[in-house]
């Protein structure tokens, strides 16, 4: 608990989170050189198309667990399959507002996953007891 109490407590260790997330930002940006790409092609990585189509079910139905337009001769049913939880179904729903296009939201959610997840390293570290330098650098 004593970590938790000295991150909120200081403003100064927001600066090194916001830190974190800049660089992990910069280093993806750098390796799959968004700023040249076409945010209307699919990055193409793993199973980006499963990935599309819950996120492009999710904008059309509000959720993931029903497709109608996929599923022959029924609908796409998804309430047994280990795909997409809670957090990631919902902060797509809210994402899904602003950004229409469902390629779109999918290459800026692939995106933003990298700064989220350094964040979540950095935030399980500094809890766990290692010390600031070691954690930044993992």
């Amino acid at each position: 608990m004593r970590v938790i109490s000295n991150i909120s407590g200081k403003t100064g260790k927001f600066g090194y989170y916001g830190a974190t997330a800049l660089i992990s930002l910069l280093i993806v940006l750098q390796v799959y050189k968004f700023w040249a790409a076409d945010w209307r092609v699919l990055v193409d990585e793993g199973d980006a198309i499963y990935h599309a189509m819950v996120i492009k079910t999710i904008t059309e139905t509000g959720w993931h667990f029903v497709n109608p337009h996929l599923g022959a001769p029924g609908v796409c049913q998804l309430y047994n399959h280990p795909g997409f939880v809670t957090w990631d179904s919902l902060l797509i729903k809210f994402l899904g507002v602003v950004i229409s296009n469902p390629i779109v939201l999918y290459n800026f959610y692939f995106l933003l996953s990298f700064p989220l997840t350094a964040l979540s390293a950095l935030l399980a570290l500094r809890i766990i007891g290692v010390a600031r330098l070691p954690a930044f650098t993992v």
